[in-house]
């Protein structure tokens, strides 16, 4: 559609290094990434209501003949928010489809510490992760990707790539990424970066969440007084230990033939090496 706003999505996953691929994408003098890095347009309960002008709108800085294109996990989210594959077939239908994934096990255990940092979990793990919650849902890789296909896009829109090959090689998956788009990849400055923010002290991710409602931010680093905002920040500090967090056999087992049903109808689908990924027998954590 040529007047599409988009013509790539990084889609996912959810704590699988979606930040550090889009810092990386920025760099490349040909693309465009909006800001917010998570717009939601496509999540009818985040901004789908706020209409195709103001989508649009992230997109008009864009040079000439870039490509532009966002970064929103919740758009692979189906059991929470369903129907965003068909509402971005209605709007950019020949969009690029980036699914970024990692060890489904270790990502909902970042995704269950993240929930908990930022206090929208307050449930214990065993109680959080469970048959049908946000944790697996989001972990269920194949099922995600079965939404897009559902909804008509071609298999050759999607691009799946994984979290382990930002660490072992990511000047390549870079590559991968960029040629799929449809630019000529450049040479990036590689430097040590962040994959996992789980292991995050609490208070940069409950700051991360007060800074979200800017106006809120801004009034209270006015009239807060600078000592009180770091005692504030140094309690946040020991809210709560990511360490003591494992995904225990207990927790697993419910959870593991969903786990292999999706694993091998991912490996079936989309070259994927699966080989380091947690066994689905062995808890992680700890």
């Amino acid at each position: 559609m040529p007047d599409a706003p988009v013509d790539f999505l990084v889609i996912g996953a959810m704590k699988s290094a979606t930040t550090t691929l889009y810092g990386y994408l920025t760099e490349h003098p040909q693309l465009f990434l909006c800001e917010p890095k998570e717009p939601d347009f496509f999540v009818a309960e985040q901004n789908w209501r706020r209409g195709i002008d103001w989508y649009r709108g992230l997109f008009a800085a864009a040079p000439a003949g870039a490509r532009r294109g966002e970064a929103s996990t919740g758009y692979t989210k189906a059991g929470q928010f369903p129907g965003v594959p068909g509402r971005i077939r209605q709007v950019a239908p020949d969009a690029r489809l980036i699914y970024l994934i990692r060890d489904p096990v270790a990502r909902m255990r970042s995704h269950y510490i993240h929930a908990r940092l930022t206090g929208a979990e307050r449930r214990p793990p065993e109680q959080a992760i469970v048959p049908g919650s946000i944790y697996l849902d989001a972990s269920l890789y194949a099922f995600q990707l079965d939404q897009y296909l559902a909804a008509g896009f071609p298999i050759e829109q999607l691009l799946v790539v994984q979290t382990e090959q930002m660490g072992d090689d990511p000047q390549g998956l870079l590559a991968r990424v960029e040629t799929f788009i449809g630019v000529e990849p450049i040479t990036h400055t590689i430097g040590r970066r962040d994959y996992d923010s789980s292991s995050r002290r609490a208070h940069g991710s409950v700051l991360q969440a007060i800074r979200r409602r800017r106006a809120t931010f801004e009034w209270l680093r006015r009239v807060v007084p600078r000592r009180v905002q770091q005692r504030a920040a140094g309690v946040l500090t020991h809210r709560f230990d990511a360490s003591d967090i494992a995904i225990t056999d207990e927790i697993l087992a419910p959870l593991a033939d969903a786990l292999a049903a999706d694993r091998a109808a991912l490996c079936q689908r989309f070259p994927v090496d699966v080989s380091r990924w947690t066994s689905l027998e062995r808890p992680l954590g700890r």
